[in-house]
């Protein structure tokens, strides 16, 4: 946060930063300008990023209702209500706050807080997630992304985050090119989530019978080219997830 201040400082720009527990000097929420006065004090309490989120989402809506939000959120494990948290995600990835983009900046090296942020990495337009650097800078060797070790700084991983959602396939690695067919997949996938969550009829019968069902009809989707991806790289539904990934 102390590296971005100067960047929003050139555009004329002071954000708002939504604390996930009040402080006794600043209260929920400082402006960026103040960024040091939320490191004054030790960090504790627990981590309910569900009423974090809808904080900010209200306050812009109720200001700024026509202008994008990019919603940056750091945070090192996952939120107290998985299930809210869940939900209110599925609602701006369905536009219900209009055009809000949310990119999670991972901090822990805790092997279930990692594990945590790559189960939440998704094919959804509007939410990304970047891990901590030392496990993107890690992937990204592997992969052979940069050519040479240290090409890829922390100082790169923080301004990346700022731009990530905005321009996915250029800095995201890890994100697809949004051709129709991704489009499309990822469109009807975000749908059939949203009316899961709000009909428990719906989930049962579409989401996992007959999603389940034109999966292997259509022989996993072509093999993952209807998906949007490359013949091979398949990504399985909710249902069958557990047992054939694991073979």
């Amino acid at each position: 946060m102390r590296q971005w201040r100067p960047v929003y400082t050139l555009m004329g720009l002071d954000p708002w930063i939504y604390l996930l527990n009040p402080m006794t000097d600043v209260g929920d929420k400082v402006p960026l300008s103040r960024v040091e006065a939320v490191f004054a004090g030790q960090p504790q309490g627990r981590t309910p990023m569900t009423e974090a989120i809808q904080r900010a989402l209200e306050d812009h809506r109720r200001e700024l209702p026509k202008q994008t939000l990019l919603l940056l959120i750091v945070t090192d494990g996952e939120a107290d209500n998985m299930v809210s948290f869940n939900a209110v995600l599925d609602r701006i990835q369905n536009n219900v706050f209009g055009d809000v983009q949310v990119c999670f900046m991972g901090l822990s090296l805790v092997p279930r807080d990692i594990e945590w942020f790559e189960n939440e990495e998704c094919d959804e337009t509007r939410i990304r997630t970047v891990e901590a650097y030392e496990v993107e800078q890690r992937q990204i060797q592997l992969r052979e992304v940069v050519s040479r070790e240290g090409a890829y700084n922390f100082y790169m991983h923080t301004f990346r985050v700022l731009v990530t959602n905005f321009f996915p396939a250029d800095y995201d690695y890890e994100a697809p090119l949004q051709n129709l067919r991704h489009r499309l997949y990822i469109t009807l996938h975000g749908r059939d989530r949203w009316y899961g969550l709000n009909n428990p009829c719906w989930k049962c019968v579409v989401s996992n019978l007959l999603c389940t069902a034109c999966f292997l009809a259509t022989c996993c989707h072509c093999n993952g080219w209807c998906q949007g991806n490359e013949c091979g790289k398949k990504q399985y539904p909710e249902c069958l997830e557990g047992c054939l990934e694991e073979e």
